[in-house]
């Protein structure tokens, strides 16, 4: 009965099976968003921009450009559920791609992230994490997770937003 109410209030997002199996693993992909090459706004000037871009890109084959590309959107839910359970969320690097939050993770201590989309490197270092290094990061990562944005903190960020608008 109890897990029926999580199921309605959440939009039926809460499935406890779900959180059960998460928590059995050590990792969690938990990428989101929309990789594009930039711009993305639809006016014939950006459209004109995105197409030498476009062609640049396939010119040098440069995928690691951070000019060219932009993320949105990179905000899932994925990210917050895995920062949730036991589990390690595997996300690009916040820092790197330029993300930004109210309150930001931060790499190898909250979350794993990748920077390039490179993996090779990445999934070599996952290999070589010790155990208790890996058991620190899921800990951290759930911690900071309850500490900037469960309920209570993200309501009182938002009061003082508003608080601040309106002075």
């Amino acid at each position: 009965l109890k897990e029926k109410s999580y199921w309605s209030q959440t939009g039926r997002r809460h499935n406890e099976l779900f959180y059960k199996t998460i928590n059995k693993y050590r990792f969690n992909y938990a990428f989101g968003g929309i990789y594009t090459i930039t711009p993305i706004e639809l006016t014939f000037i950006n459209k004109f921009k995105r197409k030498l871009n476009m062609g640049y890109n396939k010119l040098v084959e440069n995928y690691n450009n951070q000019k060219l590309f932009l993320i949105y959107q990179f905000d899932s839910w994925r990210f917050w559920e895995a920062l949730y359970s036991n589990s390690i969320p595997i996300q690009l690097d916040f820092e790197y791609w330029n993300f930004k939050l109210p309150v930001m993770p931060i790499k190898d201590t909250h979350y794993l992230g990748i920077s390039k989309l490179d993996c090779k490197d990445f999934f070599e270092k996952i290999l070589k994490l010790p155990n208790d290094e890996a058991n620190n990061i899921s800990s951290k990562g759930k911690e900071w997770c309850f500490n900037n944005y469960a309920p209570l903190p993200t309501a009182t960020r938002l009061i003082q937003l508003i608080e601040k608008i309106n002075k």
